[in-house]
């Protein structure tokens, strides 16, 4: 199996390595990361500057390919499905993301961004994540997830991944949750996140706004990926790169017809 690795932390991050300790155990592995962090660009690709490939070598993994790329997670994706690699991938696995990417966080994340990309060429695609807390001082042990993440991908492959599928799987804060409890398949939550700006006095440029370092979820509802992963269980959620409000498309049709 022809594996292809991707992240948005950047290929010198550690959650990466971690899921290359997990991804080496199914296959032949390539990696294409970003070359620096890339948090939060969604599914955004470069159009107006060139993509600087550099050769990178993982010390613990010396015999895989591996090339960190100037641009965006979906960059790495497409870049390598068009130019970087011989032959399509069987697999493509993004993560593994410093942060969970639950909820409305999807639309926002480089990981799942990049794992969409990957389904959009009909390539099945795990996107993997790890809660984080918001006491910056204390870094999750990535090597906890290797693990459990281990034992979902081979249950996942061995019922088999269709061509295409895109499945989001989030592990607990091990800081709340040293012993995750048992996977939960749930849905997507919709709640809306409760962030901050930071506003600082304004200068000639105008006024200045940063992001805050909290945000919360504005009551998730019961059964979703928000919530299980709340109380500590592992969430796997399969989504889809398919926009449509299928609902809505008879009652539109009626509409214009």
């Amino acid at each position: 199996m022809r594996i292809l690795l991707t992240n948005d932390d950047g290929i010198e991050a550690a959650g990466l390595e971690a899921l290359l300790a997990v991804a080496t155990q199914f296959g032949e592995v390539t990696v294409v990361a970003p070359h620096t962090h890339q948090s939060a660009q969604s599914h955004a690709i470069t159009l107006t500057q060139p993509l600087v490939a550099h050769k990178f070598c993982f010390d613990a993994f010396p015999a895989v390919r591996a090339i960190g790329l100037e641009g965006h997670p979906a960059d790495c994706v497409r870049l390598s499905m068009r130019n970087l690699l011989d032959a399509p991938p069987d697999l493509v696995l993004s993560g593994i993301n410093a942060g969970a990417n639950v909820g409305m966080n999807i639309h926002y994340s480089g990981t799942v961004g990049a794992a969409a990309e990957a389904a959009m060429y009909n390539v099945p695609a795990v996107a993997f994540s790890v809660a984080t807390p918001f006491d910056k001082e204390f870094q999750p042990d990535m090597n906890v997830a290797i693990e459990p993440f281990t034992t979902l991908l081979a249950t996942l492959l061995d019922a088999g991944i269709a061509p295409g599928e895109l499945i989001n799987i989030n592990l607990p804060n091990q800081q709340r949750h040293p012993a995750p409890k048992a996977p939960r398949v749930c849905r997507q939550s919709q709640a809306r996140v409760q962030d901050t700006y930071r506003e600082e006095q304004s200068d000639d440029l105008g006024h200045r706004f940063h992001i805050g370092d909290k945000f919360e979820f504005d009551s998730p509802s019961s059964d979703t990926d928000v919530e299980w992963l709340r109380n500590g269980h592992i969430t796997i959620t399969p989504i889809t790169i398919d926009n449509t409000d299928h609902g809505e498309l008879k009652r539109f049709g009626s509409l214009f017809s």
